[in-house]
């Protein structure tokens, strides 16, 4: 678990550096286990991912909002989007679809970290 968190806590520190601290507005995270795993695998990345992801932005009021999901290689997951201090702030309430065309693999977890500087792309007037 600890090593999960090691690599939680530097892919949250390289996309929030990249994004800037103070533009990012909205995260999630999700995982995407392979087929000879089962779902509760993905749930060891939402811990450290989540954890890692509320800790390099200052602990937000949110909780991280997350999909998982067994799957064969390919497949592609929709990531629930939420405002990070409120969950239902209606214009940063979306999803992103994310998958590679070759993972997971049978043994795999693709694990998502996903942070964004805003909601919508194009808000509600």
């Amino acid at each position: 678990m600890a090593e999960l968190r090691s690599l939680g806590t530097l892919l949250a520190e390289e996309l929030v550096e990249t994004l800037g601290r103070d533009n990012v507005e909205v995260f999630s995270k999700a995982a995407i286990v392979g087929v000879d795993g089962e779902l509760e695998h993905g749930a060891v990345w939402h811990e450290a991912g989540g954890w890692a992801m509320r800790a390099v932005l200052g602990e937000p009021k949110a909780m991280v909002p997350a999909a998982k999901a067994v799957a064969a290689t390919g497949y592609r997951i929709m990531v629930p989007l939420h405002y990070m201090h409120a969950a239902y702030v209606r214009s940063h309430f979306t999803s992103m679809e994310v998958g590679m065309q070759d993972a997971p693999r049978p043994k795999e977890i693709l694990c998502v970290a996903r942070p964004s500087v805003r909601g919508f792309c194009h808000p509600y007037p």
